[in-house]
């Protein structure tokens, strides 16, 4: 794997460069269609030269297959976060919190809106305490449940 995007260093007047990986790292990528596209190869490949910019670590003791679930559902609730244009101090709430993509969105949301900020989860009642070990400073796991009849206005 070479990195190019690791900017180069200069050290006794040679120019080598800091790679984020090493030989035989087991590595995932989110690779963008157009990348894909233009090259005529196929995502699902056993090899694929891909710029470094798209590739992380696979974390230790993790599957190729919970990498790629990681991706996806990060990527999700990043640009669900970033869609709704919270800012530090905001307040956000996500439902879904213990799910794949809410765990995540949870996270993030917590890094953007800041201490200042408020984040509450909506979970079932066995995740309360998972969601907030994720930063969600409240979380409720009371539901709105509504039978066969239409209610207007709400629960």
């Amino acid at each position: 794997m070479v990195d190019v995007w690791t900017p180069a260093a200069q050290e006794g007047g040679a120019t080598t460069v800091e790679s984020r990986f090493q030989k035989g790292d087991s590595v995932i990528a989110f690779v963008i269609f157009d990348h894909i596209r233009t090259r005529g190869v196929g995502g699902l490949q056993g090899l694929i030269a891909v710029p470094a910019k798209y590739v992380v670590k696979l974390p230790e003791g993790k599957t190729l297959r919970d990498g790629a679930g990681l991706l996806l559902a990060g990527c999700t609730a990043l640009q669900q976060v970033e869609e709704t244009g919270i800012k530090e101090g905001s307040r956000v709430l996500v439902n879904g919190a213990s799910g794949g993509i809410g765990t995540a969105a949870v996270q993030i949301a917590r890094a953007v809106v800041g201490r200042e900020g408020l984040v509450v989860g909506v979970c079932s009642g066995r995740n309360v305490e998972m969601v907030k070990g994720l930063g969600a400073d409240e979380v409720s796991s009371s539901f709105c449940r509504v039978g066969p009849v239409r209610v207007a206005g709400g629960c």
